[in-house]
């Protein structure tokens, strides 16, 4: 079961630049159930579902799938049929053009490009939008989805060289620096997406049918950390998701074939350890049996490995600057 987890940073992103288009943000708070000390603290994180349901909201109350971060809105369904116009396409390079055609129809707000230089391809976007953007929460999102896309329409995950932002590193979340397994360079002349220019001549292999199942998981789901990341940290996370008991690091770097001193420096290149990634583990899933509302906090606790409350109540302030007990009030408010 997937229990991924996202900033807090990004719901406040999109309820912000919702109220500044005069959308009700504590409406949709209220109507969907997350506490205000979970939005408002620096560590808070909230789940899939939440920012799922976040997002469905204010595009249906914009009648618009940029969110409001844009100053001309896309209407509902503007990225299906952005989908369905490339569908036809033969190569993933025709994709690229059909897809900046369409997107030129809303080039005063989101200027997209692409060229090739030495057997690479740079796929770009203006970054005009960042003043309405102050939690660089737009640009990051929309190369996400760009690029799970183009990975879904030829069937093959595209192995980034680099990916590029001009925000400083400070400024970009770190969900988005992890989500794309390449190295990021940061305060850049240009944000882009850089692969080798092969992938533009695979064959697009999706159709209606596929784009039905492909488009269930809304904009959330096109952010989701892919299966396929090559980052220590997602190997060393999908050992611990399946390990039938609790592994130490020496367990770990033995299944990944190297030494428990490989694994430390290779995980702190990435900015994470072991320790960090167990952690991380458990508290998205308390996060997402708290937010379904239908465990106690006891129940919760001993879920992810706690023997008694107390201890579970201390880590799960430590991991999200929040206590259990503000993720079941949020469901209880969510239900009157």
């Amino acid at each position: 079961m997937d229990f991924q987890t996202y900033p807090s940073s990004f719901a406040l992103a999109v309820l912000d630049a919702a109220a500044a288009k005069g959308v009700d943000q504590g409406g949709i708070v209220g109507k969907l159930g997350i506490a205000t000390d979970v939005l408002q603290s620096e560590q808070g994180r909230i789940s899939a579902k939440q920012l799922q349901e976040i997002t469905q909201y204010v595009a249906i109350a914009l009648n618009d799938e940029s969110l409001g971060f844009l100053q001309q809105p896309m209407p509902v369904g503007s990225f299906r049929m952005m989908c369905l116009a490339c569908l036809g396409a033969p190569n993933l390079r025709e994709v690229i053009k059909r897809s900046q055609e369409f997107y030129g129809l809303f080039s005063e707000s989101l200027p997209i490009n692409h060229y090739e230089k030495d057997g690479k391809t740079y796929w770009t976007i203006d970054s005009g939008i960042t003043s309405s953007d102050p939690k660089n929460y737009m640009i990051p999102a929309f190369f996400g989805a760009l690029y799970r896309w183009s990975c879904w329409m030829i069937n093959q995950k595209i192995v980034l060289d680099s990916v590029a932002f001009k925000s400083a590193k400070t400024d970009i979340p770190s969900d988005f620096q992890v989500l794309f397994s390449c190295p990021i360079k940061f305060s850049a002349t240009e944000n882009y997406l850089c692969f080798d220019t092969a992938y533009l001549d695979k064959d697009i292999v999706q159709n209606e049918a596929s784009l039905k199942v492909f488009l269930r998981g809304g904009n959330a789901g096109l952010l989701a950390h892919p299966e396929d990341n090559d980052s220590y940290h997602f190997k060393v996370q999908g050992i611990l998701r399946q390990a039938a008991s609790a592994l130490n690091i020496e367990d770990v770097a033995e299944q990944l074939h190297c030494s428990p001193e490989t694994l430390r420096r290779k995980l702190k290149q990435e900015g994470t350890s072991v320790k960090q990634i167990k952690d991380g583990l458990r508290r998205d899933e308390a996060i997402y049996l708290l937010s379904r509302g239908n465990h106690s906090i006891e129940e919760v606790a001993a879920q992810v490995g706690f023997a008694d409350s107390t201890a579970f109540f201390r880590a799960f302030k430590r991991w999200t600057g929040v206590t259990p007990r503000s993720y079941i009030q949020s469901t209880d408010e969510a239900d009157h």
